[in-house]
């Protein structure tokens, strides 16, 4: 009877933080704040009071809790003891949150499934009600979306919705909204078997999702959905025809508002501008003409370039999480070789691995490293697994590469990125990355119970 009651305490809690998570994000950063927060105070409780421990580690939960340790101990070398809870401690939360959803799948296993198709019903309602508040501000002409929210004037012309002052709608769309979209594609095609209906309402959703983003104004997160789309139907075992050529008519739609929309050609003819390949891989001297930047002499390129002389200048423990921001402005990093060296200075390197070696050293640069490059391989065994041939065209496959999309790409190397110690922004980390190891176990159970 115990064992029973504890079953339905854990499948409320799954529940309720379930409806909770993206909820959280629509918010704020306080609201995401809070719903960690208690996801840590949730996990303790399991393990010390009710003495849930785990006794079955895997290699991936052993190289995270290595860089979550490395990170506390690079945080007492770099800038003493006291700074330990503002600015490490408090990042366990994301580990504690990795742990919690191990342990709730646990108890979940056997109705995955019916889980599953809970929260994606949910989130996609949450993700359909962002994207009517998206459309009515950008058709508002006071620029205010339902709530009255409207952009700061700097931020005039691009969209923010129920993000109030932040104009993070795009960001938020593919991080979170991602797995949604592929979802409802992947439940259309289960459900509709009429042709035309199908391709119908794919094309739908695909238009209106990616249009949003795309008039958003946030070029990377548009540029990010696109690459996140590229390899889903890459990776689909089936009826990713239909997908393809919906993609393919967005992608005309998309050419032809360069062309004669003036906002979105205005943002996305500059960007393309700015990172043509022959500017990236410009290998003139520094002393050229100013025609002749590369990518270094960017902003972004002073960014990393900094971060890159902060590691060398201490490479051991790095100089401390969050300390970018406090060292940037020190007239040693005046003579990196970028035109944008008096501009250098920023919260953060908006590039994760740098932020990472820069701030807490080599040692959990390279766990970081091992733990992803690990986790990918994983991954990509079941990808490759020739033994679950049969689930390769179920909604759960579908669902798990949409995850594993967005993680890669957040995790892609060469690209900027927001703040990697930062609450929202490693959210958005954490959240994509503990679904995955989900997917991963469920996966990995289905095959133990196939060959048992």
């Amino acid at each position: 009877m115990e064992k029973k009651d504890q079953q339905l305490g854990i499948n409320k809690i799954f529940i309720i933080f379930s409806i909770l998570l993206p909820i959280s994000f629509c918010i704020g950063q306080a609201a995401v704040s809070i719903y960690f927060f208690f996801c840590s105070i949730i996990f303790l409780y399991f393990i010390f009071i009710k003495y849930e421990f785990f006794f079955n580690y895997d290699l991936i939960q052993i190289f995270l809790i290595i860089f979550f340790l490395l990170i506390l101990a690079a945080t007492i070398f770099s800038i003493g003891f006291e700074n330990i809870f503002n600015k490490s401690l408090l990042y366990l939360r994301f580990l504690f949150f990795f742990f919690l959803a191990k342990l709730t799948f646990q108890y979940i296993s056997k109705k995955f499934n019916n889980y599953q198709f809970f929260y994606f019903v949910f989130l996609s309602i949450i993700i359909f009600l962002v994207l009517i508040d998206g459309y009515y501000q950008y058709f508002n002409v006071a620029k205010e979306n339902i709530f009255g929210f409207k952009p700061l004037p700097e931020h005039s012309q691009r969209l923010t919705g129920i993000f109030g002052k932040e104009p993070i709608i795009g960001s938020f769309l593919f991080h979170i909204g991602f797995p949604a979209i592929i979802f409802l594609i992947s439940y259309i095609n289960h459900k509709f078997s009429n042709l035309f209906y199908n391709f119908f309402l794919i094309s739908v959703i695909i238009f209106f999702y990616l249009t949003l983003i795309l008039i958003s104004g946030e070029r990377t997160s548009f540029l990010m959905t696109l690459l996140g789309f590229s390899i889903v139907i890459i990776l689909f075992k089936k009826n990713k025809i239909k997908i393809f050529l919906s993609f393919i008519f967005f992608i005309l739609f998309f050419y032809l508002m360069i062309l004669y929309h003036p906002y979105v050609k205005q943002r996305y003819s500059v960007f393309i501008s700015e990172t043509t390949l022959n500017r990236l891989f410009n290998t003139k001297s520094f002393q050229d003409n100013l025609n002749d930047k590369t990518f270094f002499d960017s902003q972004w390129g002073a960014h990393y370039l900094t971060a890159f002389e902060m590691f060398k200048s201490e490479p051991f423990f790095g100089i401390g999480v969050g300390q970018f921001r406090n060292n940037c402005s020190d007239k040693k990093y005046d003579n990196i070789k970028s035109y944008s060296k008096d501009i250098r200075c920023s919260s953060h390197p908006h590039n994760i691995y740098l932020e990472i070696f820069a701030e807490t050293g080599v040692f959990t640069g390279i766990s970081f490293l091992i733990f992803i490059a690990f986790f990918f391989y994983k991954i990509v065994k079941i990808i490759f697994s020739k033994n679950l041939k049969k689930i390769k065209n179920t909604i759960q496959y579908n669902v798990f590469l949409s995850f594993f999309a967005v993680s890669f790409i957040i995790l892609f190397p060469f690209k900027a990125t927001g703040s990697f110690f930062s609450n929202f922004y490693g959210s958005f980390i954490w959240y994509n990355l503990t679904i995955v190891y989900i997917y991963l176990l469920y996966f990995q159970n289905l095959l133990k119970r196939k060959y048992r």
